[in-house]
């Protein structure tokens, strides 16, 4: 019984010493950019929530080979969930020049001419054969003077690369389309 128990305990010294290479996390974000002075009216936009439907709201960047599964790449991470980094995106890319201004709050009851929620249905990077591409599902409802309008976008950028920065890539490609043609439509 001793033994056994020293040859235990050797085997669990010498396993211990070695070690598996580790792989770093890498972060990627988002980085919407507008073209907000197209517009000919000045236009506040009140963003009262951003929702992303799960399981895309996380930090994990999803992936799929196929309908109706979802998987998450183990080392390429978002920097942080869809929802934050999308609201960031959008009130850090106005400049004081633009004529369309986002606002998250209305602490002193400033006036805005849009109230605006999004939804993102789908965020996922889908793979077709040997071709991938960033898939992005969103829906905006806009309400104006008490009318409510929605429209919904479902965009498919294919990617450069079949990696998951190369679907970062398309990701903002896919965004910046969808919200630039967004805005041109209020």
């Amino acid at each position: 019984m001793r033994q056994k128990l020293i040859i235990l305990f050797i085997l669990f010294f010498i396993s211990s010493c070695v070690s598996l290479p580790k792989k770093n996390l890498v972060y990627h974000t988002i980085d919407v950019k507008l073209d907000l002075n197209n517009s000919k009216i000045d236009r506040v936009i009140f963003i009262s929530s951003i929702d992303v439907f799960p399981p895309y709201d996380t930090k994990k960047i999803c992936y799929s080979y196929r309908d109706y599964e979802v998987q998450n790449y183990s080392y390429h991470l978002w920097a942080a969930p869809i929802s934050n980094m999308l609201l960031s995106s959008l009130v850090f890319s106005q400049n004081p020049k633009s004529k369309i201004k986002f606002i998250t709050r209305n602490l002193n009851k400033s006036h805005y001419t849009h109230k605006l929620k999004i939804l993102v249905k789908k965020f996922t990077h889908r793979y077709y054969g040997s071709k991938s591409y960033a898939v992005v599902d969103m829906i905006f409802i806009v309400s104006k003077m008490g009318v409510k309008k929605q429209r919904e976008y479902n965009v498919k950028v294919l990617c450069k690369e079949n990696t998951p920065y190369g679907a970062v890539v398309a990701f903002n490609k896919a965004l910046n389309k969808i919200m630039n043609d967004f805005l041109n439509s209020i």
